[in-house]
């Protein structure tokens, strides 16, 4: 549940540059999204941030990289495990071209599975089952 509102925050936030996987993630998510959203999706985002990607990108940064650090912070191990599994997800969708992207998010939304970062999706959902016990964020 956590990974679906991960994902759909991401989507919906947009954002990156270059040097960290959640940083790489938000700057494809920015790159590819009228494919990803649809070109009124798109519109309507950026007219919600006054048409300026750079506060897109900025905004999921934070945003992913923020939830990183949570993890990260807390004592519990199944925590740090999912901060991993989180950052390889993201690493490996922001390397994806945007037609791949845009099919691989289709894929887990409609299917609940993964197609170019399979393995990684797995180890995500993995890591989260392991961690649903844990107050990861508090």
């Amino acid at each position: 549940m956590f990974f679906r509102s991960f994902l759909a925050a991401s989507v919906m936030a947009l954002v990156g540059s270059g040097c960290s996987a959640a940083q790489s993630f938000c700057q494809k998510q920015e790159e590819c999204a009228e494919e990803i959203l649809g070109e009124e999706g798109a519109d309507a985002r950026d007219d919600a941030n006054d048409d300026d990607p750079d506060d897109n990108v900025a905004v999921c940064t934070a945003f992913a990289q923020g939830n990183l650090d949570a993890l990260r912070a807390n004592e519990e191990e199944d925590c740090r495990v999912l901060a991993d599994a989180q950052e390889a997800f993201q690493a490996c969708m922001g390397g994806l071209s945007c037609n791949d992207l845009e099919d691989e998010f289709s894929s887990i939304l409609e299917d609940g599975e993964g197609d170019k970062c399979e393995d990684q999706f797995d180890d995500l959902n993995d890591a989260q089952e392991g961690a649903a016990n844990d107050n990861c964020f508090g």
